[in-house]
């Protein structure tokens, strides 16, 4: 073998082998350096993935503070309009009595007043149509016709008095007269002097 030619290869050889490592090292160094950017941000990640979860539970337990709390505002507004919805029907219910009320009052004041009238109207006619003890012009004092007695009213044991007068001066002549113990019935007629004493109200018939 011609060693001029050995030289030259094994320094060739020599040269691609440290070329080889060198190439290697050089090329290692970015791999190795990304891998560690790699883990730094997986790191970054898992930490912000983290603060999302905690963030997210904190959010969800925020949701469901704020959803009870609506959940009893909402029950509080249901009850509050149930309330009012019955005060108002009770109101409406109280209001009704009270108008029931007083339109019975008033229909009660009128039948009272009609009631009163008849009985004033009955009493304005009974005393126009009756007469006691007492000295009367018929026409005058009294209405002309028919009266009747149901007897002596017990002030003097001798019995119920009446009589026709002249005039009605104290010395009027006796036209006619009688005493009776029962009932008595007289018809007056207009412009007669009638004098009662003693006796039950003649009452008109």
């Amino acid at each position: 073998m011609n060693k001029a030619l050995v030289l030259p290869i094994g320094i060739g050889a020599a040269g691609l082998l440290l070329g080889g490592l060198m190439g290697g090292l050089i090329g290692a160094s970015p791999v190795a350096g990304l891998e560690q950017q790699v883990s730094q941000q997986a790191a970054s990640i898992s930490t912000l993935s983290e603060k999302n979860a905690t963030l997210v539970a904190d959010a969800e337990g925020h949701a469901a503070a704020i959803k009870e709390q609506e959940d009893l505002a909402a029950d509080a507004k249901s009850t509050a309009e149930t309330t009012i919805a019955e005060f108002r029907e009770t109101q409406r219910a109280q209001t009704t009595k009270l108008k029931e009320r007083e339109t019975a009052v008033a229909s009660a004041e009128k039948q009272l007043a009609r009631d009163q009238k008849k009985f004033d109207g009955a009493v304005a006619d009974r005393e126009a149509n009756t007469i006691s003890s007492g000295m009367y012009e018929v026409g005058v004092d009294v209405k002309a016709g028919k009266y009747k007695t149901a007897g002596p009213d017990g002030r003097n044991p001798v019995g119920c008095y009446y009589a026709w007068l002249s005039s009605s001066e104290s010395d009027a002549d006796i036209l006619d007269n009688n005493i009776v113990n029962g009932q008595a019935v007289v018809t007056l007629r207009k412009g007669q002097f009638f004098e009662i004493k003693s006796c039950e109200d003649f009452v008109k018939q």
